[in-house]
């Protein structure tokens, strides 16, 4: 937040006139600029950490807040320099990083603050804190920090922008908050298509509706160029955006029109090699009318015939089925195998006997397993030497859910009180003895082991 500041009063001071003149030249005016904090870096080595440790800030802090770098020779000095300087502020209105863009034709145009404690690119959306205000139905996905300014100032106050990355499964969760409907607008070259495809694949049976905005290319001299949102606002103006926006295509539509855009549908060849890609796309939809819908339009687009097309679909949805069922079978049979579990870790054996694994004695091994819902990997037992037990059976649920606290790297004093492994009735890495009484601790009953009592809070710590 001083940072923050401190960028904005310099935008305003003779040494941020080269930033203003900046925003005079991309038509970002006064009033918007102030309502995105933007401030100004000045062309200098040390401004912003001269005033930050005046402040009380040591350099330490200012190298991992992502404000300062230190170099090769161990000199210290700002990140950002002669730079329009973007505030990335989140949802609850605190300042976690900060991206910027150069003057001139330098390079990297674009830099952002790296990842620090309180800043994750994957977790945060520019724009959003302002976006999720908005009375318009949708919010709009933008590529760059500069389109979500310029599409505020033209009115469509329901623009964010993920940071310098493609869109993650963590930036999907926080816009569910706010909205139903996802209107994509990357730029439309092939880096823009290439995300949009990203996009769509993650955002595939998602309780989003997905809607595509294409951007045309612009006439300039005689010859097309691509254009970004910013471009298209300032050539076109907002009512031409707002019809684009009004007759955006479907996730669905945009991506038969994409594959084919790939092939020459005059040729009997290309037509064959079309109606295979385009039916693995046709293959996910859930929805059997909408699967029909789009199934009679991509073989129309074609000069196929439906069933012809919906034959090649089925066979499709083989193939995927076929594909899913062997990957589930490696992994369930071989935790070994590529694109399964990772190999299950041991915890380490005592001398004597007495700190194995409690399925050890028996000749038993940690089975690892997915457990929906659990929002990770759990390890149960085997119910026997080369037996894998299906979840759930036959202990039913209730036994099944004593096991889920006990997840994580090394289970370390990591359930609560009233979930203990010795309330559900499950050995510590030790085993409960005669009387209830656990060896390796004299006199300890296991109600004491429950509350975690003479040991480490939580329980004794020891690998279920």
């Amino acid at each position: 937040r001083d940072a923050a500041r401190w960028y904005y009063q310099t935008l305003q001071a003779p040494e941020g006139q080269a930033v203003r003149d900046y925003l005079d030249r991309r038509q970002i005016h006064r009033r918007i600029a102030v309502r995105f904090g933007m401030g100004a870096a000045p062309d200098s080595w040390d401004a912003l950490l001269t005033a930050m440790t005046a402040r009380g800030y040591s350099k330490d802090e200012l190298i991992r807040a992502g404000l300062a770098v230190s170099g090769k020779n161990g000199h210290i000095y700002d990140k950002f320099r002669n730079r329009l300087i973007l505030p990335v502020i989140d949802v609850r209105g605190d300042v976690v990083g900060f991206g910027s863009r150069v003057l001139d034709k330098s390079e990297p145009k674009y830099m952002n603050t790296p990842e620090t404690l309180t800043y994750s690119k994957r977790r945060v959306l520019y724009g959003l804190n302002l976006a999720k205000k908005t009375k318009r139905p949708n919010i709009i996905l933008c590529e760059g920090n500069l389109d979500v300014v310029t599409l505020h100032q033209a009115g469509f106050d329901n623009a964010v922008a993920s940071m310098g990355t493609a869109l993650t499964v963590e930036q999907t969760r926080l816009l569910s908050r706010y909205t139903k409907e996802l209107v994509l607008c990357y730029d439309n070259d092939k880096a823009g298509a290439l995300a949009t495809q990203r996009a769509l694949e993650l955002l595939n049976r998602s309780e989003f509706t997905v809607r595509v905005l294409r951007l045309p290319n612009r006439l300039v001299d005689g010859e097309y160029v691509k254009q970004d949102a910013d471009d298209f606002i300032k050539f076109q103006g907002p009512e031409a955006f707002e019809r684009l926006l009004s007759g955006s295509a479907n996730g669905i539509e945009f991506r038969l029109h994409e594959i084919a855009g790939k092939y020459d549908l005059r040729d009997d060849q290309a037509r064959v090699a079309y109606a295979q890609e385009v039916s693995g796309v046709l293959c996910t939809l859930e929805n059997a009318v909408e699967r029909e819908i789009y199934t009679t339009r991509a073989a129309e687009a074609a000069g196929l015939t439906p069933e012809a097309l919906k034959m090649e679909v089925q066979r499709s949805f083989r193939r995927m089925a076929a594909k899913e069922k062997k990957t589930r079978e490696r992994r369930e049979l071989n935790p070994a195998a590529p694109g399964a579990w990772p190999a299950v870790r041991q915890p380490p054996q005592r001398p004597g006997g007495g700190g194995g694994h409690p399925a050890s004695a028996a000749g038993r091994q940690p089975v690892r397993r997915h457990a929906a819902g659990s929002g990770g990997v759990v390890l149960l037992a085997a119910a026997g030497p080369g037996i894998r037990q299906p979840v759930g059976e036959p202990h039913g649920r209730a036994a099944f859910e004593h096991l889920l606290p006990q997840r994580g790297a090394d289970w370390r004093g990591d359930e609560p009180p009233d979930r203990g492994g010795a309330e559900a009735g499950i050995p510590c890495r030790r085993g409960a003895g005669p009387g209830g009484l656990l060896p390796g601790h004299p006199g300890r009953s296991a109600e004491t082991h429950r509350r975690g009592g003479n040991g480490p809070p939580g329980g004794c710590g020891g690998e279920i």
